[in-house]
């Protein structure tokens, strides 16, 4: 235990040393012995004493009871009052002080100690109180606010405004100059950020930046453990994206994970100018807010797939009462056909000419040719929307030949023309699904890409986003503008296009592509003679091979 430290106020000097001894011999240290109450104050501000033995009477303009209550406003010292006197006067101006003992000379060196040990008690218990009501007040200020914070959380609707409603409240919860929140991207690693809130000029400046950029101070610094730096400067293996904190004039820096169930999902950024600003307690409650704002953004983020599914769900709904209607018109009319051909031939062909037969039975072949095609798309269509496939490196020129053999009696009857690249770059998909696209927009293009129909196809490397498109162009009457939206929505059919007879083909299209991370397109003034350009987009197998051209186009 650490020896006490006392200050003696005396103006009598072979008193003031008689006391030193007696203080010595009890063990304590003796700092000064001041004579006035102007000396005493002086040497409470200097020496910071544990406990001051102040004669009342004292020679000056300031008594021993001024000097203390000086001594105690100023610097929290308790005092003990040593006097000759105990008229009520003097008890009542001393005792407005609130002394921590009052001793009356002579007194005794056991008074002495145990007047001195009953102060010091008191003073430390004092002290431990207001440390106790302080700390009861910061943490009743702290739930308040982080009340604030999750009141605030669970109004916001996306994570952004989640972030950003918390980082309001921060600064009045730890000192900083600059808080963010930023979401890691699972597929990427990257951090993407929800907000910020400066409160001095950086990088950032002030306010919000625009949600959703990428922070070059941020990058690089996400993975889901707690990290608290005292000081940059001080740090050897700081990262690259913290020198940039530090160029900034940060020094202190205190990152905390977003958790749900174990895994990162982002990051609570808490900066300060100040080295050594964060201690253990603003540790806890960065963590407290880290994890509400986990909670938050989890919740929200499981609301919107969930809406998203709902959305899904009722499009597809919609879609499966088109379904039904469209299937069933275009498998009725086909079926009706066969059905009369049939049941004529049936009934008339011993009385038919050899050629009238066979222009029958031609007619019931195609028709049933017709019948299979839109079959074999609503098989496609289940496969798609029920089925992931790998996506593997395609023989893109076979997969033509393929589609071009099942569309053979349509190309000989409208006496097509198509034009083909001498090769094809090479694309990540699934064959027969692609197979189906080019079935689809080769389909159109014959049948209403002009008398007779000529159509090329082509492809064209995208270097800037690693994918490849192909295309068919036909010299047709063109879609309108306003008609083109519509072209890839599921079972609409325009008056100008009826896709091989069915209102399947190009929402098939759609769905196929984008299974495969691709994009349908269309291109056409409208205007006839100028035709348009159906295009699809499909990964390229190597996007750091040179750039390729496919096709005339």
């Amino acid at each position: 235990m650490a020896t006490k430290r006392v200050l003696i106020v005396e103006d009598e000097l072979i008193t003031a040393v008689d006391l030193q001894a007696s203080l010595a011999k009890l063990g304590y240290d003796v700092l000064a012995i001041a004579t006035s109450g102007e000396e005493a104050i002086g040497q409470a501000a200097e020496l910071h004493p544990d406990l001051v033995l102040m004669d009342i009477h004292l020679g000056g303009e300031i008594d021993g009871i001024a000097a203390a209550e000086a001594i105690r406003a100023d610097f929290g010292v308790p005092v003990v009052y040593l006097t000759a006197y105990s008229d009520d006067e003097t008890l009542q101006r001393a005792t407005s002080t609130e002394p921590f003992g009052y001793l009356l000379k002579p007194f005794s060196e056991r008074e002495l100690r145990t007047t001195i040990e009953v102060a010091l008690y008191k003073h430390g218990s004092e002290m431990a109180l207001q440390a106790n009501e302080r700390q009861l007040r910061l943490y009743t200020r702290r739930l308040k606010i982080l009340h604030e914070i999750d009141q605030a959380i669970l109004a916001a609707r996306s994570p952004e405004a989640i972030a950003g409603a918390a980082l309001q409240q921060i600064q009045a919860l730890m000192p900083c100059q600059r808080v963010s929140v930023t979401a890691l991207d699972q597929n990427t690693d990257r951090a993407r950020v929800l907000a910020v809130l400066a409160w001095e000029e950086t990088s950032f400046g002030l306010g919000h930046p625009s949600a959703g950029q990428t922070c070059q101070a941020l990058d690089g610094i996400e993975p889901g453990n707690v990290r608290i730096i005292e000081d940059l400067r001080t740090v050897s293996d700081v990262s690259a994206a913290e020198q940039s904190l530090l160029s900034e004039g940060i020094h202190a820096y205190l990152r905390v994970p977003l958790l749900v169930q174990g895994e990162s999902i982002g990051s609570l950024h808490v900066c300060s100018r100040e080295p050594g600003a964060f201690d253990q307690g603003s540790l806890e409650i960065a963590q407290e807010v880290a994890n509400s704002l986990a909670l938050a953004i989890h919740h929200v983020d499981l609301h919107e797939q969930i809406e998203r599914r709902a959305a899904e769900l009722e499009v597809r709904n919609a879609e499966l009462d088109s379904f039904a209607s469209t299937v069933a018109h275009d498998l009725q009319n086909p079926l009706g056909l066969i059905v009369g051909f049939a049941s004529h031939l049936e009934e008339a062909w011993a009385d038919m000419a050899a050629e009238e037969v066979q222009k029958h039975l031609g007619t019931i072949s195609h028709t049933g040719s017709k019948m299979d095609s839109i079959i074999r798309e609503l098989l496609v269509l289940a496969e798609v929307r029920k089925r992931d496939v790998a996506r593997v490196a395609l023989d893109m020129g076979q997969i033509v030949t393929n589609a071009q053999e099942l569309l053979a009696h349509l190309i000989q009857q409208h006496q097509a023309e198509i034009s083909l690249p001498d090769t094809w770059p090479v694309a990540l998909g699934h064959a027969p699904w692609v197979e189906e696209v080019w079935v689809n927009y080769l389909g159109n293009a014959i049948k209403y890409g002009g008398q007779p129909p000529r159509m090329e196809l082509g492809a064209t490397v995208q270097p800037e986003d690693g994918m490849i498109r192909f295309w068919v162009r036909d010299h047709g009457p063109g879609i309108s503008p306003k008609d083109q939206p519509r072209l890839f929505t599921p079972f609409t059919q325009l008056n100008q296009l009826r896709p091989i007879g069915h209102g399947l083909g190009l929402s098939i299209v759609r769905r196929i592509v984008e299974k495969l991370n691709g994009q349908v397109g269309v291109e056409s003034e409208g205007l006839p003679g100028l035709g348009s350009v159906f295009s699809f987009t499909l990964p390229a197998d190597s996007p750091a091979d040179p750039p390729r051209e496919g096709g005339n186009r």
